[in-house]
Parts: C-alpha cells; structure tokens; sequence
C-alpha cells in the first residue's frame, strides 16, 4: 500500500484507522497532498471529496451526528482553513467530535512570502478545546509529533471532543513509500451499565423531594433510554411536568412537545400556578425563546442543568447547578429514592393549557389560508418515516408547532443555529443513514448552495424548500417591521429562481403553490428516487406573518405574541 513518505502523515493516519476514524472528507489542495495521498490508497478509509470547505465541514458534521462517531476533515493552507470555522463552531455547540487537520506551510513559510500562508497555530482556539501543531519531520530530532498525536486521539475518542491538528510539511509533498496495512482497528470498550446510588446522587434525590412542583425540559441530548425513565419518574411524581422539543427525540403521550403554542395561554402577567418550585433541563441548545421568557421573568426557586455538552443557565438565575455526573443524571430517571408525590394542581395546570391549545390549533388550521404555517400542517403530515434535517430561522420554530411523529428523528444545526450549512449538513447525513430529508427556508437553501457541488449527493436526497421570497422570520420580529427603509436589509428579498438552480445542479425539480398541489407533489416527491429531488413550496406575496401573528392571537386571545 502505497502512503506519503512524511511520517507525521503516516501516523496521523494509523491512528484514524485504530481508532476507527473511518470517514475523510478532504478538499482538494497541494500542501495536504501528502494526506490525500495517504488516505485515499488505503481502502480502510471512506472518502470524500468536497472542493468547498465550508461546505465539506458541515458534510462531515452530518455524517458524524447520524454514525455517532469522530470524522475527519482535510484542508490546504491558507484561507481554506478559515473556511472550515462554521462547522467547528456548531460541532462544538452540539457536542459532535470532529478531527479538522489542517496542512500547513513548513515554519518560515511567512517569513519568506509563501502563497497560501497565515498562522494556523489555534486558529480555532475558541471552539477546540485541543489544538495541537506538528512541526516539520526534517526538525522533529526529538520526535515529540508522535506523543502529541497520541494527545489528539485521546481528546478525540475519549474525550469525545472535536481536536485540531495543524500539520506543518516541507516540500516536496508527493513523495510516496510501500508499507504494509495494518490488520484492524482498536475496538473499545463499552460503560458499565448503571447500578446504584451514590452519595452525590442521594443527595440529588433529597433535594428533589423537598420541591413540591418540578418541570422538566428537555432540549437536544446524548442520554440513552431517556424516555421510560422520565415515564417511570411521571408515575411516582404526580407534580411534574416534562415538556419537550424537537431536537430531544424523545416521544410520549405524557409529555409536552409543543411548547410554543402551551404556553402560549399563560398569563405572563400573572402565571400563577404555572412556575415550577424546581426545573430542570436536560440538554443543551433550547429553540423555544417563550420558555426563556416566561422563567427569566417570573423565576423557579432552583435550576438544575443535566448535560454532557454544555450546561447553560437559559433563565440567568442564582440558584442554577451544573451537573455532569452520569450516575447523578441515571439515580434521577430511575426512580429510586423519589417520594410519591400525590399534589397534582400544577400539572393539571399544565395538562389542561396543553388540552385547550391543542383543540385552537386544531381550529385555526381548519381556515387557515395557504400559507408558510398551513404548508407545515401537510408537510409534517404527509412525510414519510425518515431522518428530518430542520433547517434554521423560522423552520425549525414553525416545526415546534405541531406534535412529533414517533418514526421520525429530528435534526438541525441548533448548536450555534446558523443557517449557512444546512444544506451541507443534511447530505451528509443522507450519505450515513440513506434516508434524510430537508426542509429549509429559502435564504438559507440559496446560502449553502455549494452543498450540491460534490458527487456525494444520494440520489434519495430530498429538500422542501418553503420559499417566501425572503428572510421571513425578520417580519415576525416587531423590531425590524417598525422601520420601512430598513426593513428589505432584514428580510432581504430576492428573485433568485430555484428553477433554475436546479437545472444547474440536475437535480429533479418540484413546485406547489396551493394546498392541493402541495398534497400531490409531495406525494411526487417522496417517489421521486432517480436523483436528489427539490420541491419548492412557493408562498410568495402570501401575508405569512400576519397570518403566523394571528395564529398566536387565536391562542391566546391576546394582541401581542413574541414568535421568537
């Protein structure tokens, strides 16, 4: 097997293949030849090429969110590094380990003028808790790279966190040798499963008991077998509440999962009845700014934060804890040691706001117009069993607004919530699981265009595209609507035709402009296999906001409703 003759290279490379980082995805460029050379000749490896690095990360970070396990992306020097910061950020926020390397100019590569040089040294220092520098081979005499990789991979696999390694190589670069493949990778072991109580967690549960009302929320998490636990703490609690997003996948008749139109009917002035004596989030990256609102304003006694990414103090209280501790987080969806809690008024508040905003929901869809929310109604329907990738902005709020479907998993970008690589982060997901969807606002389509400019697109690869001719989610904001002159810099209208950029990329074109229509080419859509198909659901010129606006009146018989 042919590999590059840089050793650096050659023993980054060993330890992806044992510690079975499988997938490499490497944008083309001159200085991290000696990588693509080293991967691409070893048929262990799965790999991809993505010219735009931008793009390429998100990729990557699809791929490794539906494997559960660490990719790998490879750049050149230069600007192309800076490229890939994005997706680092939302693999930070999200928690997903990603092994960026960067090739990079040999030291003095500055000094004498290079092209395609700037210091790469931590470049992503606020994102990578790990960022390590391989100087040259030819001036390594101490060999210190080898103990520094092994450093990468232990953060990487152990640590679960995303790793940088800039790579500093000397010319010349395409220099190869022959060595012998290595047999198979390290396989590690699991966890032991959970068995008892600790006294940390003792006095977790005392705690717990001492509270007469508790809610719990949770958001995007890493925890396994997270609902019968919460299931099994509802039966013996009869005073808790669990509310519930999307991006928590977790599914049950005896939990909220639409939060934004619950709370929509709490008096925020007087929410008597409705603020809990403790809550508790598990997760990170909640999407609901109400359920902020409403406990920033009007606060619990104490906030506990259960995460194994980041633990966020959402309501900015005093009295909030951080807890990391496995066992703390198993002894508390066990059951064991809580007192049976016979109080039920708060939950009934909350059982019976979520009875009367289900019923106007349900209401209000039965004359609502063709429109942004009524092409949500029959799009969630009408979806088939898949992996759901939700784009930012207004699609993953407008989503939050109809229940769950048990055989559908939900995914987004919610780390940082960007919108630039939703697109890219879908496919990527698509090439793990071979059945993602899309569904993404129109900016946001337009703004990770590149994601189709690779021969790693499945030909099952679907995007709904809810196309309002603008940044929306800008007119539901009240700030932004105040001022007319500014407003088309918020909104940013466009004629941008997706048309036409479908024909650009070949991919198979749909369009709805009525409910009906959307109802059959939706039908269309998900027979649709021959090559990754778009449907654009078009909605230009339609009032969507005053529409959205009036939705959240009819809840709550109010005149004001904050979407965000």
């Amino acid at each position: 097997m042919k590999v590059s003759n840089k050793i650096s290279v050659q023993k980054t490379v060993e330890f992806c293949q044992k510690q079975g980082v499988k997938d490499i995805v490497i944008s083309p460029g001159s200085r991290n030849a000696p990588f693509t050379i080293s991967f691409t000749n070893n048929p262990y490896f799965n790999c991809y090429s993505i010219v735009d690095e931008r793009s390429a990360a998100y990729f990557a970070l699809g791929i490794a969110q539906q494997k559960n396990k660490p990719v790998a992306i490879v750049s050149t020097s230069g600007t192309a590094t800076l490229n890939y910061a994005p997706a680092i950020a939302e693999a930070h926020f999200q928690g997903i380990p990603l092994l960026v390397i960067t090739a990079d100019r040999q030291s003095n590569g500055l000094e004498i003028g290079d092209g395609q040089a700037i210091n790469q040294k931590g470049i992503y220092s606020n994102f990578c808790e790990n960022n390590y520098n391989l100087i040259e081979d030819e001036k390594d005499e101490l060999e210190l790279n080898l103990a520094l990789i092994q450093e990468v991979f232990y953060g990487l696999i152990e640590k679960k966190k995303t790793v940088h390694l800039n790579v500093q190589l000397q010319e010349p670069l395409y220099d190869k040798i022959e060595i012998k493949p290595l047999e198979k990778e390290i396989k590690h072991q699991e966890m032991e499963p959970f068995q008892g109580i600790s006294k940390k967690s003792e006095e977790l549960i005392h705690k717990w008991n001492t509270y007469s009302s508790k809610l719990i929320l949770v958001s995007q998490n890493n925890y396994e077998n997270l609902q019968p636990g919460l299931e099994k703490l509802l039966e013996t609690d009869k005073n808790l509440v669990v509310l519930t997003e999307t991006t928590g996948d977790i599914i049950s008749d005896q939990f909220n999962s639409c939060i934004d139109r619950t709370i929509e009917l709490i008096n925020k002035d007087n929410p008597e009845g409705f603020i809990p004596d403790l809550i508790v989030t598990i997760g990170h990256s909640v999407i609901s700014k109400k359920i902020k609102q409403l406990f920033r304003v009007h606060k619990p006694k104490e906030h506990w934060s259960f995460s194994e990414v980041r633990n966020e103090n959402l309501f900015e209280m005093e009295t909030f804890e951080k807890r990391r501790e496995e066992v703390e987080f198993l002894a508390l969806i066990s059951s064991k040691g809580i007192d049976e809690n016979s109080k039920e008024s708060f939950k009934i508040h909350w059982n019976s706001i979520e009875k009367e905003s289900t019923e106007k929901h349900i209401q209000y869809l039965k004359q609502t117009p063709f429109s942004d929310l009524k092409a949500f109604e029959i799009v969630l329907e009408k979806l088939p069993a898949c992996n759901l990738q939700m784009g930012n902005s207004s699609v993953v709020r407008y989503i939050q607004l109809f229940n769950q479907r048990e055989d559908i998993v939900y995914n987004g970008n919610r780390g940082v919530s960007g919108i630039e690589g939703c697109t890219s982060t879908a496919i990527g997901a698509c090439v793990a699981n071979h059945n993602s969807i899309l569904i993404s606002g129109d900016v946001s389509f337009f703004y990770d265009s590149n994601a189709f400019w690779n021969n790693h697109v499945p030909a099952n690869f679907k995007v709904i595209v809810i196309n309002n001719g603008e940044g929306n989610i800008f007119k539901i904001l009240p700030h932004p609507q105040k001022n007319e002159m500014s407003l088309p810099f918020f909104t940013t209208p466009h004629q941008t035709s997706i048309k036409k950029f479908c024909d650009l990329y070949s991919l198979n074109y749909l369009v709805a402009n009525n409910k009906e229509n959307l109802e059959h080419k939706i039908k269309q859509l998900i027979n649709t296999n021959d090559r990754p198909a778009v449907l654009e659901v078009n909605t230009v010129g339609i009032k969507n906001d005053e529409i959205l606006k009036e939705y959240f009146q009819y809840l709550s018989h109010s005149e004001k409703s904050a979407f965000l």
